[in-house]
């Protein structure tokens, strides 16, 4: 179970990191989903979220701005992205990889490599399928996910 919830925090902090510094993704506002595949210590866990993108800020919606994590966008255009985190949380800390890829406006794919070290020990490796699903985010708060 603390892997399994580990690896979800982990992917939650790495969800699409949309343009972090640089150039913004091009990609519709509204309401996203994303699917995603976590395999770790040869476990794969599968769930999706639900995001609300805005055009002000589309980072907002999938990025965990948490106060433990530091980010630096090594590439970004308007159609790829990647993005190296490290965040520390007790005596866990985590360095890890993400690509975008934005297929069309309403679909992106990305991936993500994290290898956590200190009080637990372990490798993370992500897929993930995003789609646009509707302008209106309905009860989805922007920067929510």
């Amino acid at each position: 179970m603390r892997i399994g919830m580990f690896a979800a925090v982990t992917v939650l902090t790495l969800v699409p990191a949309f343009a972090a510094d640089g150039a913004r993704l091009d990609i519709k506002p509204g309401l996203w989903e994303t699917a995603v595949t976590v395999k770790s210590n040869g476990k794969v866990q599968s769930f999706t979220n639900k995001s609300c993108v805005t055009s002000e800020a589309p980072d907002r919606a999938f990025i965990n701005h948490d106060k433990n994590c530091t980010r630096t966008v090594i590439f970004s255009t308007t159609r790829k992205e990647e993005v190296n985190m490290q965040c520390t949380v007790g005596d866990v800390v985590t360095n890890g990889t993400i690509e975008i890829d934005v297929i069309d406006s309403e679909h992106i794919k990305a991936s993500s490599h994290v290898i956590a070290s200190g009080g637990l020990s372990m490798s993370v490796n992500s897929d993930f399928d995003g789609h646009f699903l509707n302008a209106n985010c309905g009860h989805t708060r922007a920067g929510t996910y």
